[in-house]
């Protein structure tokens, strides 16, 4: 009975652990997720919008810190793509298929997941603009906050079931005792 009663108050504890374990480190991946997309979009949002002007080849503008590139659609669906060394940009049939990818989500921005590219468009004066960011990095950041995460939190149950067991074993001794008066007042025939 008492190992029961130990048994149960352990799997309590370490039940609220893992919830409180789990939601601190949901919300942190959930903050840090959005900040990085909305870092990255603001980043996106200043490039667009920046009038065009010609850059030095392989060269990126001082204010980017994101690996993307922009594509300028004219009104006569002319693409003219700009951008960093990182890029192939010479393929035309792959750049339609990312403007059309950008425009069947209906939105200004989104994510273009099967490329691993976020996007945002901006209606300029002689077309649209869409600027490209590269998600890569941001994908390893969360997948590396994941890896810590759990490490942390395998660490952190270890160090909670000691001292559950511990916590356990003084919680249940006033019971114990108790029980074994009790048991002994009996046996003495004090108790009937």
């Amino acid at each position: 009975m008492l190992k029961k009663l130990r048994v149960k108050f352990i799997l309590m504890m370490m039940s609220f652990t893992i919830l409180l374990l789990g939601s601190i480190f949901g919300l942190i991946y959930h903050f840090t997720a959005a900040d990085l997309a909305q870092s990255s979009f603001e980043m996106m949002q200043a490039v667009a919008l920046r009038p065009s002007r010609p850059e030095l080849p392989g060269s990126a503008p001082d204010s980017v810190r994101l690996p993307l590139f922009t594509l300028e659609v004219s009104k006569t669906l002319a693409i003219t793509a700009a951008g960093s060394g990182l890029y192939d940009l010479s393929d035309e049939d792959f750049l339609r298929e990312l403007v059309l990818a950008a425009q069947a989500d209906g939105k200004n921005d989104g994510l273009l997941s099967s490329y691993h590219l976020r996007f945002f468009r901006a209606v300029t004066p002689d077309g649209e603009k869409y600027v490209f960011a590269d998600t890569s990095a941001e994908q390893a950041t969360l997948k590396s906050l994941i890896r810590t995460s759990v490490l942390i939190g395998l660490g952190s149950l270890a160090v909670f079931f000691a001292l559950s067991v511990l916590l356990a074993r003084w919680a249940v001794r006033p019971v114990e005792e108790a029980f074994f008066f009790i048991i002994s007042m009996i046996q003495v025939g004090k108790f009937y």
